[in-house]
């Protein structure tokens, strides 16, 4: 998700990545990963929600200055606001060396530095961007 945030996008979101996570009514029928990037807003519902769901795989907490996103430009930009990173996964367990790639690809985030020596304060709102994991 991209800001600005809006309380109704991020719970249509929740929902609708619960939805397909669960899709013909069992966990357990196509592989599914999402990792999806949420403001850190823990104390609305939706994101109790996702936070306790069975297909949380794991979640970690960027805090301002953290994380870098790297525009087609080749600019990075500093991400000023905390947010909440999760992967989401309808086969825990199934295959233990996979899980511990997609928290590894999700731990990755934190350590991804930018490529160009152009850095600039990301501002509300920005398009066209790619996360390197």
């Amino acid at each position: 998700m991209n800001p600005p945030y809006t309380e109704d996008l991020i719970n249509r979101t929740i929902g609708k990545v619960l939805s397909e996570l669960n899709a013909n009514g069992s966990t357990k029928s196509v592989s599914k990963v999402v990792y999806i990037i949420l403001p850190n807003w823990q104390d609305l519902k939706s994101i109790q929600k996702l936070l306790a769901s069975p297909m949380l795989l794991h979640s970690i907490v960027i805090k301002p200055g953290e994380m870098y996103f790297e525009m087609q430009n080749q600019e990075a930009y500093i991400v000023r606001s905390e947010n909440l990173y999760v992967v989401l996964y309808n086969k825990i367990g199934q295959d233990q060396e996979y899980d511990k790639q997609l928290i590894a690809g999700l731990l990755a985030i934190k350590k991804y530095k930018p490529k160009t020596a152009s850095t600039r304060i990301l501002g509300s709102v920005f398009s066209n961007t790619m996360l390197y994991i």
